[in-house]
C-alpha cells in the first residue's frame, strides 16, 4: 500500500484589524517531505480558489535519507551540504541581486549514548544501545531572525539562546525552561540585561494549546490552538487564534492510497 503525494491548505480569516482572507497550500512527497508552498492572497473560503492570487511560493528538494539539499523562497535559493552525521555543514545562500553568502553551523562534542527509556534491570541502566550515538546538539544557527550561539542543558534542551548578528532587531538573549518530560513551559526574551517579554505555555498531556504572553508594558497576547480530534495521535493542528491576529484554519489531508 502507498500513499501518495498530497496537499494541504490553511486559510488565514479576517479577525479583529484583518479584512482579507489569505490562504496556503503546501505539497508533499511520498515520503510527507515538504516539497513546496504557496501564499495567496483573496477568496473567501478553503473552497473558493479561482480568486486567489499566489503572490509567494517556495519549493524544497531532498536527498534519499531527507537531509534537505536546496530551497527557494521569496527569491531567494539555498544550497545545503551535509556530512555523513547527517548533519549540515555549510549552507550557501544567494538571492537575486546575486549576492552569495555562506554559513557554517557548528555542533558540540556531545556523543553519549542515547539512554533507555526503561530499564527492566539495574545492570541495564549504563549499558548503552550497540552502535548508536547521540547526534551532536547544533551550538550555532542561522534562522530568519538572525544567527543564534545555543547552550543545552543535560538533558539537551536548548535553554539559552544568543543573538550574535550584528544588525539584528530582534532579542539578543532567549532563556527557555522545560519541565521533567521536556515540554517548554516558559521562556524570557532580553536585551542585554533588560527583559522584554514573558512567555508561559500550556498543555493538554503533550498537545500545546495556549501560550500566553506578556510584554512587561501592560500589554499581553495569548495564542490558543485547537488539534483535529480525528487523528489516531493528534499531530494536527486545526484552528490557531489570536485577538491580535487572523484566524488560521487548516483543511485536513486528503490522501489516495493504492
Amino acid at each position: 500500500m502507498r500513499t501518495c503525494a498530497k496537499k494541504k491548505e490553511c486559510v488565514n480569516a479576517p479577525a479583529g484589524p484583518f479584512t482579507t482572507f489569505s490562504h496556503c497550500a503546501y505539497g508533499y512527497n511520498i515520503r510527507n517531505e515538504l516539497i513546496s508552498a504557496a501564499k495567496s492572497v483573496g477568496g473567501d473560503d478553503l473552497g473558493a480558489p479561482q480568486s486567489r492570487t499566489f503572490t509567494t511560493e517556495y519549493a524544497y528538494q531532498y536527498d534519499d535519507i531527507g537531509n534537505r539539499i536546496t530551497s527557494f523562497d521569496l527569491s531567494t535559493n539555498r544550497t545545503y551540504t551535509a556530512n555523513n552525521l547527517n548533519q549540515y555543514l555549510e549552507i550557501s545562500t544567494s538571492d537575486a541581486g546575486l549576492q552569495t553568502s555562506e554559513f557554517e553551523p557548528q555542533y558540540d562534542d556531545d556523543m553519549r549514548p542515547h539512554r533507555r527509556r526503561r530499564v527492566a534491570r539495574r545492570s541495564e541502566a549504563t549499558e548503552p544501545r550497540s552502535g548508536r550515538k547521540r547526534p551532536r546538539n547544533q551550538t550555532l544557527i542561522q534562522t530568519a531572525t538572525g544567527i543564534w550561539q545555543i547552550q543545552y542543558n543535560g538533558e539537551n534542551r536548548p535553554v539559552y539562546w544568543e543573538n550574535v548578528s550584528t544588525n539584528s532587531l530582534t532579542p539578543s538573549i532567549i532563556s527557555m525552561s522545560f519541565d521533567s518530560v521536556g515540554r517548554r513551559v516558559q521562556y524570557l526574551e532580553a536585551t542585554s540585561s533588560t527583559t522584554n517579554a514573558y512567555n508561559t505555555f500550556t498543555y493538554d498531556n503533550v498537545l500545546l494549546v495556549s501560550r500566553h504572553r506578556d510584554n512587561l508594558d501592560g500589554t499581553c497576547s495569548t495564542d490558543h490552538f485547537i488539534w483535529d480530534p480525528t487523528e489516531p495521535a493528534a499531530t494536527r493542528p486545526l484552528v490557531f487564534y489570536n485577538s491580535n491576529a487572523p484566524i488560521r484554519l487548516w483543511e485536513p489531508c486528503c490522501e489516495e492510497k493504492k
